[in-house]
């Protein structure tokens, strides 16, 4: 089948808001266009080099239309593994989860070697639950997310797919998480006296403000409202609302408020830097990843002898702190937390925001 062409109506190219990306269809296939941050108010118009790109693949789409030349299958002759180096490199635009389609289709290549989408079997699948059947909950669940969309993507057949769902029921799989504790005092002091200013400057914004860790390393100047608190009481507050977070597959607002102190630490990160850019970037100069944030924690505690820890224990520290100082207690945590019941706040430990506000003008 060549590619279809609709006659006068070029494709279009569309703004992701959550990414600020372009995006156009061509032959029922997305391509993303720039990295994430490239494209930022669907109002102005698109960047040159997402302009460039879009122009480059809708001429080749019409030459091959004109031509009436087949398009080949995605996985023609080629291994899942193969495809799985050109699916992570689709989702550049997205770190976080290509971060996680990486780790996942690691063990699929593992679990099914030499497969191609038309070989693939159930027993494959089979084979991938029993390698990862005893990570974490939620490790799980975003590991079979990444595997289902790619299997998808490479073009295994539906009744491959659909015969996978009805034998291998995946609900409930993986190991419950013990309580996460807070960062370790001593740690945390070592981090930020042998780590980088780059690295301080992340730890200080987490405690200040509850962010998690993908909410910091994605941060860009162009999602701070310096004007969004209209109280009239002092000091005034920043507001962060990431366009990527944990909820937004479900359209649930993510609100960060910033008190004096962390408007301090992000300061000299702000200046000079465009909308989106992102204020700790990482050596690349590009958006840092949690994995490159969580190594540099553990390099730094490694070099002084103390225990390492995960940077969403510095969530964990930040949410324990306000429990027990702020007047409010569990409900100031929850509120600065983002988390929607009191229980989710213990295991880490329009009113929610009043008290998150006030929590942040007193310790923020």
């Amino acid at each position: 089948m060549s590619p279809r062409l609709r006659p006068g109506r070029p494709p279009a190219l569309t703004h992701i808001k959550k990414k600020g990306i372009g995006r156009v269809r061509l032959g029922g296939h997305d391509h993303y266009l720039g990295r994430a941050g490239d494209w930022p108010a669907p109002q102005t118009d698109p960047p040159p080099h997402i302009l460039e790109a879009y122009n480059r693949l809708v001429a080749d789409h019409l030459a091959r239309a004109a031509a009436g030349i087949t398009a080949p299958s995605r996985g023609a002759g080629k291994t899942l593994a193969g495809l799985a180096v050109e699916y992570v490199v689709s989702l550049e635009a997205t770190p976080s989860r290509a971060e996680v389609a990486r780790s996942a289709l690691t063990h699929l290549a593992r679990a099914a070697p030499g497969r191609t989408p038309r070989t693939f079997a159930p027993e494959d699948f089979a084979a991938l639950l029993g390698l990862i059947r005893e990570k974490a909950k939620a490790t799980v669940r975003d590991y079979l997310n990444a595997v289902r969309a790619f299997l998808r993507w490479a073009g295994v057949p539906r009744e491959v797919r659909a015969e996978i769902a009805d034998r291998y029921p995946t609900r409930g799989l993986g190991r419950r998480t013990a309580k996460v504790p807070p960062a370790p005092e001593a740690s945390v002091r070592a981090v930020l006296a042998r780590g980088s200013a780059r690295l301080a400057a992340l730890v200080r914004v987490q405690l200040l403000t509850g962010m998690r860790p993908g909410e910091v390393c994605r941060l860009t100047p162009g999602e701070i409202d310096r004007e969004a608190d209209t109280s009239g009481l002092t000091p005034r507050l920043w507001l962060y609302e990431p366009a990527k977070h944990k909820k937004a597959h479900l359209d649930k607002a993510r609100r960060v408020w910033i008190g004096p102190a962390a408007q301090e630490v992000l300061r000299p990160w702000l200046e000079g830097k465009a909308a989106g850019d992102p204020v700790f970037p990482g050596r690349s100069g590009r958006i840092a990843t949690v994995k490159a944030y969580r190594a540099l924690i553990e390099t730094a505690c490694v070099a002084t002898g103390v225990e390492a820890f995960a940077p969403n224990r510095l969530r964990h520290s930040a949410g324990t702190f306000l429990e027990g100082n702020h007047p409010k207690g569990i409900s100031a945590a929850q509120g600065v937390l983002g988390h929607e019941n009191p229980e989710m706040t213990r295991r880490y430990s329009e009113a929610l925001d009043a008290i998150a506000q006030d929590a942040m003008r007193r310790f923020g």
